[in-house]
This record gives structure tokens, sequence and C-alpha cells, in this order.
């Protein structure tokens, strides 16, 4: 999370060698869209339309805007489509009047396996389709498993408090059809789907250079945690060795003499833990100490920690509240706030938002109202007094079930609001993710199966919309990125010191 003041510029970054992305191979051995790219420029229809499965009984008008229901009838024309199910399934569509339904397309769904199918009459092109499965009253372990025009979307664990994922995947229509099945013999929960086309290619991205700097950062690094105070960007901990090791170096990059130096280590916690800033000290909160990757072992802890950066020390803090793993940290108005995150066990999140408020005598953690939905190596950032949370993924230790998902946090009234959502499911872009020009940009991450991304977007508040920007020169996991004079510099991830300078032409 940057902490973010009046940035300087970036000086002698001479030799600088061009970079250019590889997007050509966008088509999978199948002749599908590769469901990682976006936007794809396959689609060839102007047909678009949104579906919730739901019982009978509930309501029509509880649907949002734009949405029709399907009641488990029958393939066949209802609500000016042409749609439904190989065979009537109505009395397998549930209803669970559920409070932690964000609203009524996440509290119902069909219940489904591979004796049935449901499909819905289009024009031959390509589409993007996304959908959701889940349950607010799970309190087991199912794995959903998904395909969409026999194309594999998504096979997912599920456990107790991750009620939902939401999965987008791009797929090319041949047979006036658009079809979505499952291989499992076990019991589907489908929520909703929307499918969308467009006449012509989506817009082209917006126009970015990227130029490779003689800049080398001192250690190749992947989920390190940074702040920035001034024109100081502060890097600490991160795996190292492609996972099999840990770093607890602290380093600083001086973005106005463009030159590293090595801080006093972080006295314990490496990875994954809570990281923010009020100018005068960094507060490291809770984490991971160690890898699984290594004979040595990992640990999680509560233990917290302070660096004064005036005198390069460190100094113990009040313990966290809980063992967390990659939660959100922002200082807001002299208070510590901490959102989601891992558990214990280090795979399923928490929707919890605490707060530590440093102006009471003797602080002490306090809960505010949750998150929509739990999850965990999320990216945040403070615009305009107000939290945005984005991306993330749970079931981080086995497979990685990566979200969209976009919502604000407005401290003030201790109220969240659900946003556009992301272009692409991904997570691991924290350290990359920071507010430039009114916008919010993400660079790089994870998509899906933790396979690293290209990627640059930016959201846009004001109008609740994603655009698209020129990529990075190659795929990045868990980057550090920040703004400096103009321009965009990013540097380390997936275990690299390479460093490059971008200038986006908004």
């Amino acid at each position: 999370m940057f902490f973010r003041s009046t940035p300087a510029s970036f000086e002698a970054l001479e030799p600088r060698q061009l970079m250019s992305a590889d997007l050509s191979k966008l088509i999978d051995s199948n002749g599908q869209p590769i469901t990682a790219t976006y936007p794809s420029p396959f689609i060839a229809s102007s047909f678009s339309a949104k579906v919730n499965f739901q019982p009978s009984s509930v309501s029509k008008s509880k649907l949002p805007s734009g949405y029709v229901a399907d009641n488990g009838k029958k393939y066949g024309s209802r609500n000016g489509l042409t749609y439904g199910w190989s065979s009537d399934i109505s009395s397998s569509l549930k209803v669970q009047n559920s409070s932690k339904s964000p609203d009524i397309r996440y509290d119902t769904f069909a219940q489904f396996n591979n004796s049935k199918k449901w499909e819905i009459k289009v024009p031959n092109g390509t589409y993007y389709v996304r959908y959701t499965v889940g349950d607010p009253k799970n309190s087991g372990e199912y794995t959903p498993q998904i395909n969409v025009e026999n194309k594999f979307s998504l096979k997912e664990h599920i456990r107790a408090n991750n009620y939902w994922i939401e999965r987008g995947i791009f797929v090319n229509v041949t047979d006036g059809k658009l079809t979505m099945t499952t291989t499992s013999t076990s019991t589907q929960k489908l929520d909703w789907i929307e499918i969308t086309g467009q006449k012509s290619k989506p817009a082209t991205p917006v126009s970015m250079t990227w130029q490779k700097s003689s800049i080398v950062a001192p250690v190749g690094r992947i989920e390190s945690e940074s702040v920035q105070i001034g024109n100081q960007l502060y890097v600490m901990g991160g795996f190292t060795k492609d996972f099999k090791d840990v770093t607890n170096r602290l380093d600083m990059f001086d973005l106005t003499t463009e030159k590293w130096t090595s801080l006093a280590d972080l006295p314990e916690t490496q990875t994954h833990q809570a990281v923010t800033t009020d100018g005068k000290f960094i507060y490291v909160l809770g984490g991971q100490h160690g890898t699984r990757f290594n004979d040595a072992g990992w640990y999680g802890t509560t233990h917290s920690y302070k660096y004064e950066i005036a005198t390069n020390t460190w100094s113990s803090f009040i313990d966290t509240p809980a063992v967390w793993f990659q939660p959100v940290c922002q200082f807001i108005d002299n208070k510590i706030y901490v959102f989601g995150g891992a558990g214990p066990n280090r795979n399923d999140p928490v929707t919890t938002t605490w707060v530590l408020d440093l102006s009471q005598a003797n602080p002490t953690w306090a809960k505010k109202a949750p998150m929509p939905f739990a999850q965990e190596h999320m990216s945040a950032a403070f615009l305009n007094g107000k939290e945005y949370i984005i991306g993330g993924d749970h079931d981080h230790s086995e497979w990685h079930a990566e979200h969209d998902y976009v919502f604000s946090y407005d401290p003030a009234t201790d109220k969240w609001k659900l946003l556009a959502d992301l272009p692409i499911q991904s997570s691991h872009f924290e350290g990359s993710t920071f507010v430039y020009q009114g916008q919010i940009f993400a660079l790089g991450g994870a998509g899906d199966g933790q396979v690293p991304l290209w990627r640059v977007s930016a959201y846009t508040p004001a109008t609740n919309k994603w655009v698209e920007l020129t990529p990075l020169p190659a795929p990045r996991l868990s980057g550090v990125a920040t703004t400096v004079g103009g321009k965009i510099g990013f540097t380390t991830g997936s275990d690299h010191t390479d460093t490059w300078i971008g200038t986006p032409q908004l």
C-alpha cells in the first residue's frame, strides 16, 4: 500500500531499451479465446443477456436491472429470449433468505449435475461469460466444476465462509446455443450468468510506452510489501529463489537520486503482513515468517513492529487481534485499518474489518463493518476519503480461486459499496496498485492458476469504469510500482530485479 505525496521525477534513465508485449497468442489449441486475455479481439456479436436462477416463488421485482429469471424450466422461449434446461429442474432451485447475500442473485441458485445442461440461444460469435456459483449457507466443503461451451472454466474449492466463486471466460459459439455443463456427478449451485458480445472489437488499449531502465533492484522478490513516503519507496521482505526462500531485507529506493539503500532488517515477519505508514513510522503487523517451500517451514504470527524512519530502528508494536495472511492495511485519520486476509489456516479468507485508534491512551483493536466478500491478496488504494478494495482470491494454499470484485469502504459512514468488476479475475498485485491523476492503476498480478499477468488497468471512481492500457513488457507476479513526474516505475516481481518506466498517454 502506498502513502502518496507530491511526486518527484525520474532522471538519467539511460541506457534505455524500448520494450513491447506479444499478445498474439490469444487462442488455445481448441480454437477458443484464452480466459486470461482481456479484452478479446474476437467478439463478433451484439447479443447480451443477464439471467438469475431462482425459484418461481421469488419476485422478479427483486432482480437487478436488465436481469430475467430462470425458474428451472425446460429450454424454450420466455422473457424475450430462448433459454432453459435439458429437462425441467424447477424443484431443484433454491432461495436461502440469507443476510450474507449482497443481493438476490447471490441468494438463489439452480442445483444440477452432469445429467443436466443449461443453454441459451445466441447468434454465432464470441462472448464474455460471467457467472457465480455458491451458496450463502454453505458450511462444508465442495468443488464446483463448470464448463462453458465444453471448455473447462472452473474447478475450485469452496469451504465454509467462502460462499461464492465468480468466474469469467471468453468462448466461441458456432452452433447457435451457448451451453453450460458440468462433468461432476455432485451437486452444482449456479447463481447467475451474464453473457456479453459486441458488434466490433473492444476499444484499443490506451497507448503507453515502456522503456527498460538501467536501474536494478538489489534483490529479486515476490510478494514483498512497500510504502512510499515522500520521494522514498520502502520495499520489505518477500519471497526469493522462486518461493523457496525469503528475505527480511528492508531496502529504500530514492526516487530523486535513483539509488537503492539497504536499511535495518525486519525483526521477524517477512511476507503476507499488513503494512502501512503515517509518514513517521512504518507499521508491520502480523503475517508470515518463512516459506512452506523449504525445510525450515513457516508460521503465522500476531507479532507487530514499527520502524522509525528518522533513526532506522525497529521496535515492538501492539500485537494483532488474530493471525492473518495478506490483508489490506491503510492509515486513515490516525487509525490503522486492516481488511480481510486469510485466516490461521492460510486458505480461508475472512470478511473482518479491524481498526486500531492510535489517538486512544491505550489503543485496542475493534471491529468495523465486514467486507461484502471474504478474500485475501487483494489490492487497495485510498482516494477521496474512501478505501478501494480490488481483486483478490481465496483458497490460497491450494486452488487459488481468483476474484474480480471491486468495492469501496467509507470510514466516515462505516459502509461498503460494490463497484464495477475488474476486467479479469486476479490477485497478487498489492504492491503495484496506486493512484495517479484521479485514477487507480493495477499492474501485473496473478490470473487463473496463478499465471503472472501482463495487464495494466486503470479505474476511474467518478465514472465507475475500467480501461486497459498497453501491457507490461513481460508478465509479472507481485511486483512493486509507483508514479513519479508523470511516469510509472515498475520493479521486481516474479523474482526479477529489472525496472521499467512507463509513460501513459491519458
